[in-house]
Parts: structure tokens; C-alpha cells; sequence
């Protein structure tokens, strides 16, 4: 006869780590004053917005990137990682965004693929922090290294990396990072 507890004990153990992974996120909500969500004026659970006390940003507690959460789209290369006036790294650059006011960026391409877990299948990346989230092609600011007229783009839906060319005219997604510890200049 086949013992239950034994059954129901095997199950339980096997459920456990799951939901604790589950209740165990490596990211955190930032609200645009710079605060973390649940510390000072920032909400615990803050809505997305342009507010001091709205969320903006999430932090990777791993690999101490902020992120932005807006997805701008229909970006070429060039617009992507332009640095110029009126570029939108320029526009993130000049106000304070996250409590940063400098040094957003595209990401490389190991930086936007650290936010698609390892493994993953279809529609990997957390929407719980990354509610703007498209499932689609993003720009890195890597150049492929034996053909520099080509940049690498990353897939959101499944975590795929492949290389495009820089110079013509498609537009793809794009996410906008920081480093944490960068210096502010």
C-alpha cells in the first residue's frame, strides 16, 4: 500500500523551494525621487509614473543596474546610442531620473541579456518589474567584434542574441540602463 505523508511530504518539499524562489526577487521597485520602494516617501508597492514617489526605475540587486522602465521604440542604432542634444539618452541624462541625472546609456549585450533568466522560455523577463516589457527585438551598444558595421539586439520573448546591421534603416526597441556605482558627472 502506497503511504500518502510519505507522497504529500516528497510534494511539499518540491513546491517549497519553487514559491520561496517566487517571493524572492532579485529586483527592486525605485521610485524617481531615488528611493526604494518601502523606504523613505516611496511607497512599497509604488504606481508607475513621473512623480517623486512613482516608480520609474528597477534596480538589479545582482548586477546593481538601473533600469529604466519605459521601452522606447522605433529607434535605428545611431538614434539608440546617441548621446547628442535632444537624444534620449540626453533626455535621461539631463534630469533626475531614479535619483540619477547622469550616465544612462543602452545597454552591452550581456547587461540586457542579464535580465532574461537563464534557461528561460517564452516571455522570460518579469513583467512584475518590467511592466513595459515588449516582447520583441532591443538594441545593445555592443558592435559585433568581426564585423563592427553590425551592433547585437536582443530578444525579450525568449532571450536570443543575434547580430543586425548598424546602418540600415531598422528600427527595434530599446531600454535604457545605469550603473549603480557609475559616477554621477
Amino acid at each position: 500500500m502506497y503511504d500518502l505523508s510519505i507522497a504529500f511530504a516528497l510534494v511539499c518539499s518540491l513546491l517549497v523551494p519553487s514559491a520561496q524562489a517566487a517571493t524572492d526577487s532579485n529586483f527592486t521597485k525605485v521610485c524617481m525621487s531615488g528611493e526604494l520602494a518601502g523606504t523613505g516617501s516611496c511607497p512599497a508597492d509604488p504606481v508607475v509614473g513621473h512623480g517623486p514617489n512613482n516608480w520609474a526605475c528597477t534596480r538589479d540587486n545582482t548586477t546593481q543596474l538601473i533600469w529604466s522602465i519605459e521601452t522606447f521604440s522605433n529607434k535605428t542604432w545611431a538614434q539608440a546610442t546617441d548621446h547628442a542634444s535632444g537624444s534620449l539618452a540626453d533626455g535621461y541624462n539631463g534630469s533626475a531620473r531614479c535619483g540619477f541625472h547622469a550616465n544612462w546609456r543602452v545597454p552591452t549585450r550581456d547587461e540586457l541579456g542579464s535580465i532574461v533568466p537563464q534557461g528561460g522560455g517564452p516571455k522570460v523577463v518579469d513583467m512584475s518589474y518590467f511592466p513595459e516589457a515588449v516582447y520583441n527585438w532591443h538594441w545593445s551598444s555592443d558592435s559585433v567584434s568581426t564585423r563592427p558595421d553590425r551592433a547585437w539586439i536582443g530578444f525579450f520573448y525568449n532571450g536570443l542574441t543575434v547580430p543586425r546591421d548598424k546602418a540600415r534603416s531598422m528600427s527595434m526597441y530599446v531600454r535604457l540602463v545605469r550603473s549603480e556605482l557609475s559616477m554621477e558627472l
